[in-house]
C-alpha cells in the first residue's frame, strides 16, 4: 500500500512539474513575444516595421549591401514612386523571402530590388543558411513554418515552445549592441543606413570571394520561390565590391539561369569599374560609403528601374 501511494505521489509531482513546466514556457514566452512585437528600435523594431507596416512602391531586400547600398529618397525623386529599404545585416534569401511575403499580404509593392549575396543567397554552406528570425514572424506569413522545416525538421517540435522563437532575443538586443545600434544610426533615410567612413586598403590587397563554392539546395529553393512568385516586378542586382573582377562572375551563374528561365531582370555589377577601384567610395572593401551609395544609386540602379518602369507601361 505504501509502494502504491508513493508511485502515485511520484506521478503526481511529474504531472505537476510538466504543468508548471508548460505554464511557465507559455507565460514567459507571451512576455517575450510581447516585448520583441513591440519593439520600435533596433534590428527587431526594423524587423517590425517591415512586417507589419511597410506598404512602398518600390522595396529593396537583401543583406548589408542592401542595407547600405540603395537610397530610397534618391529613387522616389526619379520615379515618383516611394521606396523602403528592407534590408537587415547578414541574413540570407529565406528571411527575405518570408518579409516579402509578409508585406505582399498587406501590400503588393509594384518593384521589388533584390540584392544578391553569394555566401548568403547562393554558397553551399550550411553554417550561412541564416533562416532562424524566420521562426519569430508571425504564424500568418504562409512560408513561415515550411522555411522552418526546410531548415531543420525538429523545428516541428521545437515552435511547440512559446519561448523558442525568442531565445536569442537577448543576445540581440543586449549582449551585442552593435548590430542593433546601425538600425538607429543617424541620417537613415526610409530604411537606408548610410556608412560615412573611408576604406584604406592594404598595398597587396586582392579580392576572392570564393568560400566552399557549390550552390545550397535550400538556398535555391527560396531563390527560385522569389523569382518565380515576383517575376513581374522583381529586378536582381549584385552591386558592387572592392577589388571585384570578371573572373569570378561565374558564381552569379546560379542566379543569372534562374532569372532567364522567368524574364527576371539580373544586373551583376560587382566589377563595375566606376567603383571597384575607387577606395574614396567605399566604407570597407564589401560596403560602399554614403558617397559611393549616391553614386551607386543614381548613376546604375535609377537608370535601370526607369527602364523597367517603362516596360511596363
Amino acid at each position: 500500500m505504501l509502494a502504491r501511494k508513493s508511485i502515485l505521489r511520484f506521478w503526481a509531482l511529474l504531472l505537476l512539474g510538466a504543468i508548471l513546466v508548460v505554464a511557465g514556457d507559455r507565460l514567459v514566452g507571451h512576455f517575450l513575444e510581447r516585448s520583441y512585437r513591440n519593439a520600435t528600435h533596433g534590428i527587431a523594431g526594423k524587423e517590425n516595421y517591415v512586417v507589419d507596416s511597410v506598404r512602398a512602391d518600390i522595396v529593396v531586400m537583401g543583406s548589408s549591401r542592401a542595407l547600405h547600398h540603395y537610397v530610397p529618397s534618391l529613387i522616389t525623386q526619379a520615379t515618383g514612386l516611394s521606396c523602403y529599404n528592407c534590408g537587415i545585416a547578414n541574413e540570407g534569401i529565406a528571411n527575405h523571402y518570408a518579409m516579402l511575403e509578409a508585406i505582399a499580404a498587406r501590400h503588393l509593392p509594384r518593384l521589388v530590388i533584390y540584392e544578391v549575396t553569394y555566401n548568403y543567397d547562393i554558397e553551399g554552406a550550411y553554417y550561412m543558411r541564416r533562416w532562424s528570425r524566420v521562426k519569430r514572424l508571425p504564424q500568418e506569413v504562409t512560408c513561415r513554418d515550411s522555411i522552418l522545416l526546410e531548415g531543420d525538421p525538429l523545428q516541428r517540435y521545437k515552435m511547440l515552445s512559446r519561448i523558442y522563437p525568442y531565445n536569442t532575443v537577448a543576445i540581440d538586443n543586449w549582449v551585442s549592441p552593435p548590430d542593433k545600434e546601425i538600425y538607429d544610426a543617424d541620417g537613415i533615410d526610409h530604411g537606408y543606413v548610410p556608412l560615412h567612413g573611408t576604406y584604406n586598403p592594404s598595398p597587396d590587397f586582392t579580392y576572392d570571394e570564393v568560400l566552399s563554392g557549390g550552390t545550397d539546395p535550400f538556398k535555391m529553393k527560396w531563390l527560385r520561390a522569389l523569382v518565380s512568385h515576383y517575376r513581374d516586378r522583381l529586378v536582381v542586382f549584385c552591386s558592387p565590391h572592392y577589388g571585384a573582377t570578371t573572373a569570378t562572375d561565374s558564381l552569379y551563374n546560379p542566379v543569372k539561369t534562374l532569372c532567364a528561365k522567368y524574364g527576371v531582370p539580373c544586373h551583376i555589377l560587382r566589377s563595375d569599374t566606376l567603383f571597384n577601384h575607387t577606395a574614396s567610395l567605399w566604407d570597407d572593401d564589401g560596403h560602399l560609403n554614403h558617397d559611393g551609395a549616391t553614386l551607386y544609386t543614381s548613376e546604375r540602379v535609377i537608370p535601370l528601374l526607369k527602364k523597367q518602369l517603362s516596360h511596363e507601361q
